[in-house]
């Protein structure tokens, strides 16, 4: 009976991890913009399985494929001229959000248009923006992530979003903002319960409030079902975990801290983290000392960082890496860049798929 139990466990998180970010855990799915106030969630429901297979028997690299894009039937409802207070403490008023470029690290910006039914909105996006509906849409950005204020000029934009994560990009915001065009910065996602009030905070921007709390009670009410989901398959005593931010092109093998994003990460799906509890807040370079003090057994990257390095053997090929316990049984968890520290829209279907590739043999 217990068996079965657990089976029925790692089934319901399967079938859950494939349905949309704007769809309620045990509801059916609420569009934005359909009321005036977000309908109360219902509390998450806690399941009684225990987690099968064993994590520590299991080896191999798992691997958290692209989540479909979040494409709600009905668009939500924008009412302009509105005017809001961003993050940094200046009151903008919007009259126009028909062409908005979106400029962060993590492409969660765009995402939360994509998830209002806003995506047709996008004028301009950089080279974190990679979901399929957006191909068409010129990137603003160069050698990685520099802002063009010419290119983003170029393309006659009404509105400008920005979260501050792209580095050194002040210089070309204040030209943007000099040239007349509204610039609304807004707040720093940096774990998984930021992405509700986050969400709410772009929608306000482009004149959808009301459908913004919605979705915002949506992710929400993901999130907390899915940290519940994940709780049914983590071993009780948490797997010890690291976080590398791999990027040859620049020289960096980081382990990614406690500031970072990453510790969340890591809680999100029941780990430990190491690099959090040895004192590292943003990064520290991934030493071979500091692997083999780490020790994890498991080592979560982002997947382009991998290829780019040359795939799990070139990573087994780094100093230290082979003589972790996730060295030795190749327990590397790739998850997709553009949502890997991002904290969207779809941070309850990427804690699903996290926990479902990292404890359920695939």
């Amino acid at each position: 009976m217990k068996r079965w139990g657990a089976l029925c466990a790692v089934l319901t998180l399967a079938l859950s991890a494939c349905g949309t970010t704007v769809t309620t855990e045990g509801n059916s799915p609420k569009q934005p913009g359909a009321s005036a106030s977000a309908t109360p969630a219902t509390p998450p429901t806690p399941t009684t399985a225990a987690p099968v297979p064993d994590p520590r028997s299991l080896t191999g690299m798992a691997t958290v494929a692209p989540l479909p894009e979040p494409h709600p039937s009905v668009p939500a409802a924008v009412n302009l001229p509105v005017t809001i207070t961003d993050a940094s403490g200046a009151k903008i008023t919007v009259t126009d959000a028909s062409r908005v470029v979106t400029l962060d690290m993590s492409a969660a910006i765009s995402q939360t248009l994509l998830a209002l039914g806003l995506g047709n909105t996008i004028a301009g996006r950089t080279i974190s923006d990679t979901e399929p509906s957006l191909a068409s849409v010129p990137v603003v950005t160069e050698s990685g992530h520099t802002v063009n204020a010419e290119a983003v000029l170029r393309l006659a934009p009404t509105l400008i979003l920005t979260d501050g994560t792209i580095r050194g990009a002040e210089g070309a915001l204040a030209q943007l903002e000099a040239s007349g065009i509204p610039v609304v910065r807004l707040s720093r996602a940096t774990k998984f319960d930021d992405a509700p009030a986050r969400a709410a905070e772009v929608a306000r921007a482009v004149g959808a409030g009301q459908a913004g709390e919605e979705l915002a009670a949506q992710i929400s009410t993901s999130i907390a079902q899915a940290r519940i989901d994940v709780a049914q398959l983590a071993p009780a005593d948490p797997l010890r975990m690291v976080f590398l931010n791999i990027r040859p092109q620049a020289g960096l093998f980081m382990l990614l801290g406690s500031e970072s994003g990453a510790s969340d990460v890591i809680d999100a799906i029941g780990g430990r983290d190491m690099a959090g509890e040895a004192g590292v807040t943003q990064a520290r370079p991934a030493s071979q000392e500091a692997l083999l003090v780490a020790n994890p057994e498991i080592i979560i990257v982002m997947t382009n960082g991998l290829s780019a390095l040359g795939g799990i053997e070139a990573l087994e090929g780094q100093p230290g890496i082979s003589q972790t316990e996730a060295g030795k049984k190749q327990r590397v968890l790739a998850i997709p860049d553009n949502l890997a520290l991002g904290f969207g829209p779809q941070s309850g279907d990427l804690i699903r798929a996290m926990g479902q590739a990292l404890y359920t043999a695939q």
